[in-house]
């Protein structure tokens, strides 16, 4: 319910999920498997998505409250 929330802990808990995506690839070569950077830009794209679709939503429902 995070994207639902105040911007602030959205903003928060996408850049820990950001965060916390680069850290399991660091860690993944350390037991036996691959660390691969696209599945953390991958990642990050959907996280950056994500936000640009909150800001949106922000945007159009708030410019209907004001009309």
């Amino acid at each position: 319910m995070c994207a639902f929330g105040p911007m602030k802990r959205f903003v928060y808990m996408a850049l820990f999920i950001i965060f916390w995506g680069g850290m399991i690839e660091l860690i993944q070569p350390s037991v036996n498997r691959y660390g691969e950077w696209l599945d953390f830009y991958a990642d990050t794209f959907g996280v950056i998505l994500v936000m640009l679709s909150r800001v949106l939503i922000d945007y159009f429902f708030k410019s209907k409250d004001k009309v």
